[in-house]
This record gives C-alpha cells, sequence and structure tokens, in this order.
C-alpha cells in the first residue's frame, strides 16, 4: 500500500488520518516516550496510502487532545527509512515533520459558531 508514498518520495503533502490511541515507546527495556497510533491515512484525492503510523507525542499533537475517532488534518514530508535495521536492505516509505495539525471536529465546532 505504501507504494503511492513511494511517488511522493521527498514531497511535503497534505494528508488525512484517524486517531486510535496513544502507545509507548521503549529503549533499552525502558519506556521513554508517548506514542500515538492513526490509521486510514489518506491523501488530499481521500485515496488511502497507508494503513497505519505512528508518531511521537509533540506539543502540537498534545493540544489537539485527542480521542478514539478523531479525525485529523496535517502536512508532512514523505521519505524513506531502512526496514529491519542497519543490516536490512527493504526500504518503505513513511511521513515525517507533520505541521499545520488540525482536528477537524474541532473546525467543524469553529465553523458553525
Amino acid at each position: 500500500m505504501r507504494e503511492v508514498l513511494g511517488e511522493l518520495n521527498g514531497k511535503k503533502c497534505i494528508f488525512y488520518a484517524e486517531f486510535v490511541r496513544f502507545g509507548w515507546r521503549r529503549f533499552q527495556g525502558q519506556f521513554v516516550g508517548k506514542t500515538l497510533l492513526f490509521i486510514h491515512i489518506r491523501d488530499k484525492n481521500q485515496d488511502e496510502v497507508a494503513d497505519h503510523l505512528w508518531w511521537k507525542m509533540s506539543k502540537s499533537f498534545e493540544k489537539l487532545n485527542l480521542k478514539k475517532g478523531d479525525q485529523i488534518c496535517f502536512h508532512a514530508r514523505v521519505d524513506s527509512y531502512r526496514k529491519g535495521g542497519r543490516d536490512s536492505d527493504a526500504f518503505d516509505f513513511h511521513l515525517e515533520y507533520p505541521e499545520h495539525i488540525i482536528k477537524l471536529n474541532d473546525q467543524a465546532t469553529l465553523l458553525n459558531t
């Protein structure tokens, strides 16, 4: 599915996603940071480009007070990464540097006031 992202490699684009839950990232067995899981990542044409992605918690995400099912819109850059560590030859694509993040539920509320 992420082949579509490969066509956008290096470009900054608008995407949409649905928040599912929080998680924790580990380093050497210690929990070191909060993460967020999003599903149904879609491009500006609403075509699904990835089934899920994980991001580290940031101040921008924290301000949104996300709950399961919330829809967001954001800008992000498509980039490649090596799957399976340094010794692997497998590559995949992901989104990085999310910015201009809007919770669409809030945007609808703002437009109706």
